[in-house]
């Protein structure tokens, strides 16, 4: 959003999401704008001393990537963002109807990170919305992430719960991801979800 800003900014996350801590994995790919992005920065820094000290070597920061790279070129890939997963889930997972989780123990740089993004989308005049997709036989409520959107004046469509989504294991390649079949069906549904709030953009 310094680059340019979207009319509307659509965000997956769910309250467990919110309880892991920021890992370097979730940057490694902007590791190399280190030194020239304020936010990569800021992230990278919190993950200790050891990752800063790592930072510091230009030949750290632009060589990590390498075996990623090259495996760009060589595995077919496409252009429009979407890299459909073909796998089916084979361990089920059984749902505790007992064990609904309430609240989980909120990681404070992830809070104090996903809050950033919700205030810069509000002081940018960017309508955002956030959805928590379809887990398998999910136990979450996500009641401090609804609740969370709610302060912010922010949508929150809670889909990580469906009977369509529970019932059918074969529509996951594990019980957190969907796979092609599983996607197509969850993007109808979400754009169902989605029109009413997309209607006062176009007009």
């Amino acid at each position: 959003m310094d680059r340019y800003i979207p009319k509307m900014l659509l965000f997956d996350v769910t309250e467990i999401d919110l309880s892991t801590g920021p890992q370097v994995g979730a940057l490694e790919d902007y590791s190399v704008f280190y030194k020239d992005n304020i936010f990569a920065k800021k992230y990278l820094d919190d993950l200790g001393w050891k990752e800063r000290v790592k930072m510091s070597s230009n030949l750290f920061r632009f060589n990590r990537r390498i075996a990623h790279i090259v495996q760009s070129f060589i595995n077919e890939t496409n252009d429009d963002g979407y890299e459909p997963i073909y796998q089916i889930m084979t361990t089920i997972p059984e749902k505790d109807s007992n064990a609904k989780v309430t609240s989980h123990a909120i990681n404070e740089k992830s809070l104090e990170n996903f809050k950033r993004v919700l205030q810069t989308s509000r002081d940018k005049g960017v309508f955002m919305i956030v959805v928590s997709s379809p887990r398998f036989r999910s136990n979450d409520e996500n009641y401090f992430l609804a609740d969370l959107c709610q302060s912010f004046d922010v949508p929150y469509i809670a889909m990580q719960d469906l009977d369509i989504f529970n019932s059918h294991p074969e529509y996951f390649k594990d019980a957190s991801h969907l796979n092609d079949d599983g996607a197509h069906i969850f993007t109808d549904m979400f754009f169902e979800e989605l029109k009413p709030y997309l209607n006062p953009l176009i007009r």
